[in-house]
């Protein structure tokens, strides 16, 4: 926190003035959080104060992310600037790059799935439901509690932004969000045990050149 207190201080974020009654009063607060590594331990802590109901005025709009770090980098004596390096995780999602391609995966929010639905010590499945079975929102009982069922099937959506050999099962798990019922909730189950096992599958992206971009998914 002293850190962050310094570098706004070193900017001039604020400047002291007379209180007014007319004043409308901005209030703030600081935020903490932990920065984590890629295996779950903490790297470090971080500290930001935060303005609370504040209005954005348009200032400058860049087109590229790159070209806002390299105009900023020249008026650095203004801002206090800091290079994160390669992604590693984002969201949700892990990356891992080399010279030729980089590997995305969700290892870890998958984890944290079967956790959510103690299934972390289930048995793994090989197999997911095939394409041909038929679902029927008349298929079992009515779940007392709907609640953890459309959880933990919209959390299941997001992981199949690098799982997609699991789409199909999840959209149809998702046709039963209303009124969703044991026999669905087997299916879900079933999902999760299969992304058990194929927890270290996901996307690769080969760099062919530098203008072209090819991606390839380790699925059956």
């Amino acid at each position: 926190m002293a850190s962050e207190f310094h570098a706004l201080i070193q900017n001039g974020a604020w400047k002291l003035v007379p209180y007014d009654s007319s004043m409308n009063v901005v209030g703030s607060k600081w935020v903490y959080k932990i920065k984590r590594k890629l295996d779950g331990s903490m790297e470090r802590y971080k500290s930001r104060l935060v303005a609370q109901g504040f209005s954005q005025v348009p200032y400058v709009y860049f087109t590229d992310t790159s070209s806002l770090v390299v105009k900023l980098a020249i008026v650095r004596t203004s801002f206090s600037l800091k290079d994160l390096g390669s992604l590693h995780y984002f969201l949700g999602v892990e990356a891992q790059r080399d010279k030729t391609r980089q590997f995305l995966s969700q290892r870890r929010y998958i984890l944290d799935l079967l956790q959510k639905t103690n299934l972390a010590a289930s048995k793994p499945l090989t197999m997911l439901m095939a394409p041909t079975s038929r679902l029927s929102k008349f298929q079992g009982d009515p779940l007392l509690n709907p609640t953890q069922y459309r959880n933990i099937v919209g959390a299941m959506q997001y992981a199949t932004l690098t799982r997609p050999d699991v789409a199909f099962a999840v959209n149809k798990a998702c046709q039963f969000l209303q009124n969703p019922t044991n026999g669905h909730w087997t299916i879900v189950k079933r999902i999760l045990r299969y992304l058990k096992v194929t927890i270290e599958h996901g996307l690769f992206f080969a760099f062919n050149s530098p203008r072209y971009l090819v991606a390839f998914s380790n699925v059956d």
